[in-house]
């Protein structure tokens, strides 16, 4: 019983890891498809990989992607 227990609890575990890891990436991936599309287009912008811009653009990418409708 124990041993089902831990295996369930490392489930748990690894998919929290996932998330947790999917919204530390989502911001990484927006910043650069940003800044490529700006290198594209011939601009001469560049917005700098910190934390605080990974959080500004986060919380744009949450706002941008709404609610359910």
């Amino acid at each position: 019983m124990l041993n089902n227990l831990m295996k369930g609890g490392l489930s748990i575990t690894v998919v929290a890891a996932l998330v947790i890891a999917v919204i530390c990436f989502v911001p990484l991936v927006a910043l650069w498809c940003i800044n490529s599309l700006a290198e594209l287009g011939g601009s001469s912008f560049y917005i700098d990989h910190n934390l605080y811009n990974y959080f500004v653009v986060f919380v744009a990418v949450f706002l941008v992607r709404g609610g359910s409708s």
